[in-house]
């Protein structure tokens, strides 16, 4: 069964991207890793959005003043774990 929060906070973060509010959906995508299970594809998933938006946030001259100081730690677990699910189609 879906967790109902992360895919609201999701979808959110995915209509903000669409519309290149790269900051509102880099917050959407940290909320939406919240609220997913630990260890989750869901959660590396919304981790590594979240890095992607704020890249692109910079990239058009913003600054996060205060990022969590577990994001890049997280990130990087997020990457090593979904090197694992290469190939695998989610639903």
């Amino acid at each position: 069964m879906p967790n109902k929060d992360y895919l609201e906070l999701a979808k959110q973060a995915a209509a903000n991207e669409r519309e290149y509010e790269w900051g509102l959906a880099c917050e959407f995508w940290l909320a939406a890793a919240t609220k997913a299970p630990e260890n989750s594809s869901n959660k590396h998933w919304a981790l590594l959005r979240s890095d992607f938006c704020r890249g692109r946030t910079r990239e058009n001259g913003f600054y996060f003043p205060s990022e969590p100081s577990t994001q890049i730690r997280e990130s990087k677990i997020a990457m090593s774990s979904l090197s694992s699910f290469r190939g695998t189609v989610f639903s």
